[in-house]
């Protein structure tokens, strides 16, 4: 009669009798079911701990324990079995018990067989009846899942390519906020950054869900409270009784009611760097819940890792393209200064002739050395150009600062408009510092320029002090400088003033707060290195609205001659040696052929390295001294150099040049030059250099 059963079907007989068991055995066993004998109560829950059970037959009276504490252990431990009391021995006591604890069915030993029968048929229905009841509910709690499982995956995929697709993190926080607060069921909630410190959050934006709310997302919060606790522990955190908790207390006025809340941290290299806030779901949040935000934190801190790097390649292809402009600046730089010395050689050359011929006392003495000083000015214009192009030899020497800020100061008020006022505090007895001119140069302009952008639409004043400073146990600034004498330089403007974050930044290389077109970002940066190389600082004080004020502290030294200060007069050194010249630019042949043979030499001249070289070949003991040009077509000055020294050794050559990025005086001196020389060159510097060179100094 197996019509309920596909397999076999696993009674529990307990009975002590052996005869009334067996019995019962080889009835089941006609009935189509699979009997389990057992004696004893101990046996009958071993029986059911090691074989799939489904109803058992129990009697009441049994050798070790009653048949009642039998029926409580199973329905405690197997509760899907059903229990048939089969006794002989019953009370109305015993069959109250055995009801009161979920037996099935209760039958009387030596009744009609069929009545047992039919209660054990019932109990086999009762059973699968309750089986396809679990079934189907488990078939549900699995459908339930399953679509909250398609429901997650299908919000990770979107929020996976909303990563993919949006350009930036704002636009993609949004999309992932609003994909996690549907799949969670939250109706409010926002995503914020916090600051450096983790101490405040700023709102990207704020979903009120529906309801009024007076805070501005452009206002800064304090991370306190709950957001705190998420921040800290880097997990997701949620309340579902917020308005009762002690996180209430921390709400702004203003803010939307808040019924429950959740927090997801956004995480960066172990660090929060941001909130997913969701708030108000019916029913309050879950452990899913916090799961899934947690998630979603993951993918926000993917979407803002990626943005980060995005904007770290954009800064350094301008980086690069900002070098490239720089170094494109500097070949221009050079070339400029080469075509521009060359221009400047025959001025100066044949404005040191014509003072030479005026008789003494002459007015148009006065005028030539007008004309003389302005080349000379003109002369270190270009080697600031190259200082600035980072191509010039730099000179480090004692030197009087008060003489370069004064002319600097100069060039600074005829190129400023007039709505910047100058001041300028210049103590005339200053202390020499030890640095190369074009670097203060540098320094000035490039402070006085900052300064400059930072009044250049409401105007204002610039302010240049100059002074003696003594660092010593009292001073302000003995953190950071060691003790001593200093020469201050202070720079102060009037202008719009600097936040604590643009100073903290202000020495950054390209950092800058001006537009494309007005700045490097190079500017303090290189002023700050400069400063640092002299084992100086700089300190800058500024807030908005207040201005900036910058001071520069270099090291003074003791000086037994200075740069910038009236030159002694040198006497002209003179020769009768023999020298070939050689230039490719026949103006400047010219006039260095009347230069020196004014000083005494005998000149042969060539306009060509080449041609040279050939002359030189011919007749190598008819020159004392050769006087070439670097840069010449064909054939260098370098090139000429090396093949003059393979046939002469010992000949004395002097490399004079306008600019070339292939000559240097250490590379000079290398090649076996005994002399190097920068155009324009004056006549003084010309005639000591013949006679160092012949002399072999």
């Amino acid at each position: 009669m197996g019509t309920y059963y596909n397999q076999p079907f696993n009674i529990l007989v307990i009975e002590d009798d052996p005869m009334h068991s067996k019995l019962l055995c080889l009835l089941l066993e006609k009935e189509g079911f699979q009997p389990i004998a057992c004696g004893s109560g101990e046996e009958a829950m071993s029986a059911c701990a090691s074989h799939e059970v489904r109803v058992a037959i129990l009697d009441l009276v049994l050798p070790d324990m009653d048949g009642v504490s039998v029926l409580s252990r199973i329905k405690a431990s197997y509760p899907e079995i059903k229990v048939i009391i089969n006794t002989a021995h019953g009370s109305l006591e015993s069959a109250m018990a055995a009801v009161n604890r979920e037996a099935f069915a209760y039958v009387q030993k030596g009744g009609d067989e069929k009545e047992l029968i039919n209660h054990i048929h019932r109990a086999v229905k009762a059973h699968y009846e309750d089986y396809g009841r679990r079934l189907e509910e488990e078939t549900r709690t699995a459908l339930s899942r399953l679509r909250s499982k398609v429901a997650e995956t299908e919000s990770l995929y979107n929020g996976t390519k909303a990563i993919l697709e949006d350009a930036d993190f704002n636009t993609t926080a949004r999309r992932l906020f609003d994909i996690c607060s549907k799949l969670i069921g939250g109706a409010a909630g926002y995503v914020a950054m916090l600051s450096e410190d983790g101490s405040e959050n700023k709102l990207l934006f704020l979903e009120s869900g529906g309801l009024s709310c007076d805070v501005s997302p452009d206002l800064p919060m304090p991370v306190r409270g709950l957001r705190q606790e998420a921040c800290k522990s880097g997990t997701t955190v949620y309340e579902n009784d917020f308005s009762r908790s002690e996180w209430m207390k921390y709400m702004p006025e203003g803010h939307v009611r808040l019924e429950n809340v959740l927090f997801a941290p956004i995480r960066i290299d172990s660090k929060t760097a941001g909130l997913m806030g969701i708030a108000n779901k019916p029913g309050g949040f879950t452990d899913y819940d916090a799961r899934i935000a947690q998630t979603f934190g993951e993918l926000a801190a993917i979407s803002l890792r990626n943005t980060l790097s995005q904007e770290n390649i954009r800064e350094k292809e301008r980086r690069l393209r900002q070098t490239q402009k720089l170094e494109a600046l500097g070949a221009l730089a050079g070339g400029i200064a080469h075509d521009f010395n060359n221009i400047l050689f025959p001025i100066v050359g044949f404005s040191e002739m014509i003072r030479e011929d005026l008789p003494v006392g002459d007015p148009l003495h006065e005028y030539v050395d007008e004309i003389l000083t302005a080349t000379e000015r003109a002369r270190d214009l270009i080697n600031q150009i190259l200082s600035f192009s980072r191509q010039a030899e730099k000179e480090i020497t004692h030197i009087k600062p008060q003489f370069i800020v004064k002319e600097i100061m100069k060039l600074i008020r005829s190129t400023l408009p007039a709505t910047i006022d100058i001041r300028r505090d210049i103590d005339p007895d200053c202390k020499s510092i030890l640095a190369d001119p074009t670097h203060i140069h540098q320094i000035v302009m490039n402070l006085a320029t900052n300064a400059y952008h930072a009044m250049e639409d409401s105007g204002g004043v610039l302010s240049v002090r100059l002074q003696n400073i003594l660092i010593d146990k009292d001073s302000e600034f003995k953190e950071k400088l060691k003790p001593g004498s200093y020469v201050c330089l202070t720079v102060s403007d009037t202008g719009e003033g600097m936040s604590p974050r643009t100073v903290e930044k202000a020495f950054d290389p390209y950092f800058t707060t001006r537009t494309g077109d007005k700045g490097t970002g190079l500017g303090l940066s290189i002023v700050h290195g400069i400063v640092k190389s002299y084992s100086g600082d700089i300190f800058v004080n500024s807030a908005i609205g207040e201005g900036a004020e910058f001071k520069v502290f270099i090291p003074a030294v003791e000086s037994r001659r200075e740069l910038m200060e009236e030159k002694e007069i040198v006497e002209i050194q003179t020769g009768n040696e023999r020298v070939l010249l050689v230039d490719d630019e026949e103006p400047i042949v010219r006039l260095e052929k009347q230069v020196v043979e004014k000083l005494g030499y005998r000149v042969a001249t060539c306009t060509s390295g080449v041609d040279a070289l050939e002359v030189f070949k011919k007749r190598p003991d008819a020159f004392d001294v050769v006087l070439t040009d670097m840069t010449m077509p064909n054939m260098t000055g370098e090139t000429l150099t090396r093949e003059i020294l393979k046939i002469r050794p010992n000949t004395p050559v002097i490399i004079c040049t306008g600019f070339s990025d292939k000559i240097s005086l250490q590379k000079a001196r290398e090649i076996g030059a005994k002399g190097y020389l920068l155009k324009p060159v004056v006549r003084s510097e010309l005639a000591l250099a013949l006679r160092k060179a012949l002399s072999g100094e």
